[in-house]
């Protein structure tokens, strides 16, 4: 073999090293991507409350109900239904004051817009007392309605991604996977000089 042969060879198989360094960049950055919108993305609540005077629920499930949480915020939007009153609006109508978690204690507080009748889902006032239980996800306790009175809350489930998890070694991991294979790829080049 003459020695524009062998560097023939050798630039295919540096060839075939950039091939894989960016087969792998983009495969990891495919597994990579869900993993970061998974961290910034709200998360829905499901499950149901009960209206203790009709015995209705507000239906977190069906009826397209749509009412997310800010895992960064913990504010509660979107529209759940009601067998008694219709659509809840957990954004207050656009309005201050609109439903929140707390996220470092678990309190629920806000105003919830009932769009048929105006009338607000209170959770701060009227000695209201929804809270949170990050550990299982469960909401208990009860909120007010000027509509329905007592709305019992200990059948709805409200589960938070923990942000940011596991994305940062996913991170780390992948960095040094592509620099391990860059040097290889250095190391080659410069062996082709020599």
């Amino acid at each position: 073999m003459n020695y524009a042969t062998i560097k023939l060879i050798i630039m295919k198989h540096i060839l075939k090293q950039k091939l894989f360094i960016i087969t792998v960049s983009v495969l990891l950055g495919m597994f990579l991507a869900p993993a970061l919108a998974f961290a910034a993305t709200s998360e829905s609540i499901s499950g149901t409350a009960g209206v203790v005077n009709t015995g209705g629920t507000i239906d977190f499930d069906n009826y397209n109900s749509n009412a997310v949480v800010d895992p960064e915020t913990g504010a509660i939007s979107g529209y759940v239904w009601s067998q008694d009153i219709g659509w809840i609006d957990f954004s207050n109508n656009g309005e201050a004051d609109s439903v929140e978690v707390n996220l470092d204690d678990g309190s629920v507080s806000g105003l919830a817009y009932a769009l048929n009748t105006g009338a607000h889902v209170d959770f701060t006032n009227y000695n209201s007392n929804v809270v949170w239980d990050p550990e299982s996800g469960m909401l208990s306790g009860y909120g007010w309605s000027e509509d329905l009175g007592w709305i019992d809350f200990s059948g709805a489930l409200l589960t938070l991604p923990e942000t940011g998890q596991n994305v940062v070694p996913i991170i780390f991991v992948s960095l040094i996977l592509f620099l391990g294979a860059a040097s290889l790829l250095i190391r080659e080049r410069a062996v082709v000089r020599l």
